[in-house]
């Protein structure tokens, strides 16, 4: 069966918009902004530039850091404490994003929201935390953007926490 839209089940072409839905909770007004920019985006009809390619590049990294079974990793608690939430269990700590439970995937994209906003200090003060290693937030990412490297490009050196 040919799809065609992303409303519509791949398996059984089902509407997804006719069915059953629980109402988003944010976790402040600033994550619920960023979350309504990226939605807008993302059903935007027009092409995608480049700069929103690679910003959805750099969130899908961090989604991979926050769930990450690296026992140095420690940005999800980081983020927690942060945003002064209690940190939730996963039910599969390694999983994909796409295969999460619908209130995992609220919960992560919120966390990256917050973190994104104003990615260079809240990264600076996770890496002075102890919360993410330098090493860890470029490893597999192997079409990082060029902003993104400099960001991280000024963890390098551990002995300036």
């Amino acid at each position: 069966m040919p799809i065609q839209s992303l409303a519509t089940c791949h398996k059984c072409g089902f509407n997804l918009g006719s069915s059953a839905f629980e109402s988003s909770r944010y976790y402040n007004f600033e994550i619920a902004n960023f979350i309504n920019n990226l939605l807008s985006q993302l059903n935007s009809d027009l092409p995608k530039k480049q700069s929103q390619l690679d910003t959805f590049n750099v969130l899908h990294q961090l989604v991979m850091l926050l769930t990450s079974r690296y026992v140095r990793v420690r940005l999800h608690k980081f983020l927690c404490d942060q945003i002064n939430i209690q940190e939730i269990k996963f039910l599969n700590k390694g999983s994909a994003f796409e295969s999460r439970s619908i209130q995992e995937r609220h919960h992560l994209t919120q966390l990256i929201g917050w973190l994104i906003i104003n990615l260079e200090a809240r990264l600076q003060l996770a890496w002075q935390s102890n919360a993410i290693q330098y090493n860890h937030l470029s490893k597999g990412f192997n079409d990082a953007p060029s902003w993104y490297l400099a960001i991280i490009e000024k963890f390098s050196d551990w002995r300036k926490k």
